[in-house]
């Protein structure tokens, strides 16, 4: 990495801003979950071909928002519209905390895994029959982080060096995690989601390699996770700079619906946009 552009010691905010659109809100509240995304699928494409992330960017799955509390119109553009999008206010901790001994699949997998797992700060949350075997994916506790926007990032070399698995693991905290300098108005951060897929061999009665997984994909397109009751409850609904009566309407149904607790309150934008 190059020169970093405002790059301080994190400070997590006491609260963080999502730009989106209302069909995406009623399925944030209706099923009170947070979609996460590949880091192969995110809007700055330039992020799939950076050093790592073509190869390991499966394994990152990223939740994006932003810090920054004043209004941003090149935010309202991109991510949610002028007549027919909100902005979300949580808490910075707004996920249930979870633990391998209160999944339900705990039963269903080998005690091996089950002890190990149990140390760290991770889940397994599916099973999957896989063609040629059984697999698990481990599911770590999200991380959230400030997004360093630099000049330049490495881009891949496609080299083909072999990595252990402690090495991976290492690369996955990495990526994810600088952008370049154009994106700075973002004030982006983070929320990085590590999904791992451990294949326990019936044969050897243990698992292989983190690195025989390689060619492994998820089969799901998006991940998701659960929003605890008291960042639910403390949501704020910033309505869109010009908001059509329509959907304001549907905003308030949704609050009556499936969050009364929910805040809405008017951009202060409203009126000055042609």
């Amino acid at each position: 990495m190059n020169k970093t552009h405002n790059q301080n010691e994190q400070i997590t905010p006491q609260y963080l801003y999502h730009y989106t659109s209302i069909d995406t809100l009623a399925l944030i509240l209706r099923d009170k979950k947070i979609k996460f995304t590949p880091l192969t699928d995110l809007d700055d494409l330039e992020e799939k071909h950076l050093k790592d992330a073509w190869q390991y960017g499966k394994y990152v799955y990223i939740s994006s928002w932003t810090e920054d509390g004043m209004e941003s119109i090149p935010m309202w553009n991109m991510y949610a519209g002028l007549d027919g999008g909100v902005r979300i206010r949580m808490p910075a901790e707004p996920f249930e905390q979870y633990e391998l001994s209160s999944d339900v699949v705990v039963s269903t997998i080998p005690k091996q895994l089950h002890d190990f797992y149990k140390k760290g700060n991770a889940a397994v949350e599916e099973y999957l029959d896989y063609i040629d075997g059984p697999y698990y994916i481990i599911k770590h506790t999200p991380r959230l982080y400030k997004i360093n926007y630099v000049e330049n990032i490495e881009h891949n070399d496609d080299s083909s060096n072999l990595l252990n698995a402690s090495e991976i693991e290492e690369k996955l905290t990495q990526i994810g995690r600088y952008k370049r300098i154009f994106w700075d108005f973002q004030k982006e951060w983070r929320y990085v989601l590590t999904l791992l897929p451990v294949k326990y061999n019936e044969k050897i009665k243990g698992f292989t390699d983190m690195t025989e997984n390689i060619f492994f994909y998820f089969p799901f397109k998006y991940y998701f996770l659960s929003l605890n009751n008291d960042a639910f409850s403390k949501m704020e609904i910033m309505l869109s700079p010009k908001i059509s009566d329509g959907n304001r309407a549907i905003v308030e149904l949704l609050k009556e619906k499936y969050n009364t607790d929910m805040k809405i309150v008017e951009s202060q934008l409203r009126g000055d946009l042609r």
